[in-house]
C-alpha cells in the first residue's frame, strides 16, 4: 500500500489510470477509501448544493490535499501502463 495525495481538478478515475493505469480500478479504490468526498468548489461549479448533498459524484473532482491508499500489489496494476505516465492525469480545469 502507498499513500497518494490528491492534486487540484483530480478525479478517481484520474487517480485510477495514473496509479493503477486503468479505470478498472476506480471499485478497489472505493473499498480501501470509503471517506472519499469531492471538491466543494467543483460541485457549486457543476450546480451542486455543497453544503447540503453529501452525495459522491465519480466525474467531479476529489477534494485537493485528501490522502488516499492505494493497493500497489492489487492485480490491477497495470506496470507498463504506468511507466509511460510521466505526469500527473487531470482530466480538466475549473
Amino acid at each position: 500500500m502507498k499513500k497518494v495525495t490528491i492534486k487540484p481538478n483530480q478525479t478517481i478515475f484520474d487517480i485510477a489510470s495514473q496509479e493503477y493505469g486503468t479505470c478498472e480500478a476506480v471499485g478497489i479504490i472505493l473499498k480501501e477509501n470509503g471517506t472519499l468526498a469531492n471538491d466543494p468548489a467543483a460541485k457549486v461549479a457543476a450546480g451542486i448544493d455543497a453544503v447540503n448533498d453529501k452525495g459522491f459524484y465519480f466525474d467531479l473532482p476529489l477534494e485537493t490535499g485528501a490522502v488516499i491508499q492505494i493497493d500497489t500489489d492489487s492485480r490491477l496494476v497495470r506496470k507498463s501502463i504506468i511507466r509511460e505516465i510521466d505526469k500527473e492525469v487531470t482530466t480538466f480545469n475549473l
